[in-house]
């Protein structure tokens, strides 16, 4: 059984259950349990996203020989360990991979520092250059992107605002940029989105 641990007051239901039903999924685990420290939540894990099954009751226990403990017992899906195995070949044969993804984490690290550290102080100018330098996008999405830093600049810091303070399950964040018909949504800003939410964890 996984076990999602949360502060007292954060919400269990837009935290902390999507994120236990996410790695349930990904582990194979049959149950999960999402807590505060004081509410304990069981549920059987579902065949996907949103379809586990609150449970009344704990989950039930099998006998002793079947209650297996340490690390050693906890095993990842094959296709995750292959491709892990894939990508650590991929660094040692190839050079251009190998600096690609070097430029990557020093991007991410950089739009960290020169945007999301500065939000609040940060010119059209200088957001433009941080972008120009340190997201690859093609001329027609960045040349969408600037339009709106033009156009509406207060909004276009609203989703940088939104990607900072990331809560919760992070596709159901990403969902949210990608509505169209939301406030959060940027033309051409697809590989952005995802370039800037990652940054935030190649900051830590």
């Amino acid at each position: 059984m996984l076990i999602e641990v949360k502060k007292k007051g954060a919400s269990l239901d837009h935290e902390a259950i999507p994120q236990a039903e996410s790695y349930s999924l990904i582990l194979n685990v049959p149950f999960f349990c999402v807590t505060d420290g004081s509410s304990f939540q069981f549920y059987s894990t579902g065949n996907s996203q949103g379809k586990s099954i609150p449970l009344q009751n704990f989950p039930p226990k099998p006998s002793s020989e079947y209650l297996k403990t340490g690390v050693e017992y906890i095993s990842f899906p094959p296709q995750i360990d292959n491709l892990i195995d894939l990508f650590f070949i991929g660094l040692k044969n190839e050079s251009k991979f190998l600096e690609d993804t070097k430029w990557h984490d020093d991007a991410s690290k950089q739009l960290f520092n020169k945007v999301f550290k500065q939000i609040d102080s940060i010119s059209p100018h200088k957001l433009k250059n941080a972008l120009r330098d340190n997201v690859m996008m093609k001329p027609p999405n960045r040349n969408k992107l600037f339009k709106q830093i033009d156009n509406d600049f207060n909004k276009f810091k609203k989703v940088l605002k939104f990607i900072r303070d990331f809560k919760g399950e992070p596709v159901i964040n990403i969902n949210q940029m990608l509505d169209r018909k939301g406030d959060l949504y940027l033309r051409g800003g697809w590989y952005f989105l995802y370039h800037s939410a990652s940054c935030r964890r190649a900051s830590k």
